[in-house]
């Protein structure tokens, strides 16, 4: 009974927390015991007050690990509140499965950030943490239903064969368009690019921005941007099923970009990074 109460009361979260800019950072796993042949998941969470597009992480999590593997991977970021009551929180999980026997363990993480609107650079540090992992269970020994087993295992595969065979066979046909990516994400993607080739020159950033909504407008609509002058474009934008934030905010984005092509431009520190923002926040929606 005593060992049964320690062993559960092993099983708790392990968490330790720190701050930096702002934001704090903190790590846990579900289980600080498990079996050789279970896994265990180890959580890395971000926090601070404001909107999403307040910092950015451009560098994956990458965890150094001795004794497990990682097994899978996922990440959510989500907010609360409004106005200067808003916090948001993003979420690294990790499912992590051991490698050895004995004790494991998942060293610190360097975590690298960039504020916004300033651009300044941070880092934050998580805590290592240790996990104790239990002995592998002893392979049976062979014996006269070895091949009893051996003809379900052999059984149980080819039922898998066929249904994967069905499978493919009723879907081979299906169009490739079906995971092609819409034209507003792709604009996405080409909108991470354009802003890590710009290393926030502005006006280099308003370059690409220029081509993306370019190309968005030709894929979706068929609007042929520099064939129209800014009154053509509007017009032509106005005509789209685009809702009408949508519609005002690209005819102003193009309008500028194309005008900025030709001119010098000041722009205040952090500009690239405003603008970036609020494009991508408007794609995301469309």
């Amino acid at each position: 009974m005593r060992s049964l109460l320690l062993s559960l009361l092993l099983i708790i979260a392990v968490a330790t927390a720190a701050t930096a800019d702002g934001i704090t950072v903190s790590q846990s796993v579900d289980r600080s015991q498990i079996a050789y042949e279970d896994s265990l998941t180890f959580a890395v969470t971000l926090q601070w007050p404001g909107p999403q597009y307040a910092y950015r992480f451009d560098r994956p999590l990458e965890p150094s690990l001795q004794g497990l593997k990682v097994a899978s991977f996922a990440s959510s970021i989500s907010s609360s509140g409004v106005g200067v009551d808003e916090t948001t929180t993003k979420v690294y999980r990790f499912k992590l499965a051991p490698t050895a026997a004995g004790q494991a363990r998942i060293e610190a993480i360097g975590i690298s950030f960039v504020s916004y609107p300033d651009s300044i650079p941070g880092q934050l540090m998580t805590e290592p943490v240790n996990v104790t992992v239990a002995r592998q269970l002893p392979v049976s020994e062979p014996g006269g239903s070895t091949w009893i087993w051996t003809l379900i295992v052999l059984g149980v595969a080819a039922l898998g064969a066929v249904v994967l065979w069905l499978y493919l066979r009723s879907t081979r046909h299906k169009s490739v368009t079906e995971i092609e990516l819409s034209p507003a994400q792709l604009a996405l993607e080409q909108l991470v690019t354009a802003h890590r080739e710009s290393a926030g020159d502005f006006k280099k950033f308003q370059s690409g921005l220029y081509k993306i909504l370019n190309g968005f407008l030709s894929a979706r609509f068929g609007i042929e941007v520099e064939a129209l002058d800014d009154e053509g474009l509007n017009d032509a934008i106005d005509r789209t099923s685009l809702p009408e934030r949508a519609k005002e905010k690209i005819s102003e984005w193009l309008i500028a970009a194309r005008k900025d092509k030709f001119r010098p431009v000041a722009a205040a520190p952090g500009e690239a990074i405003r603008l970036e923002s609020e494009v991508r926040e408007l794609f995301e929606k469309l």
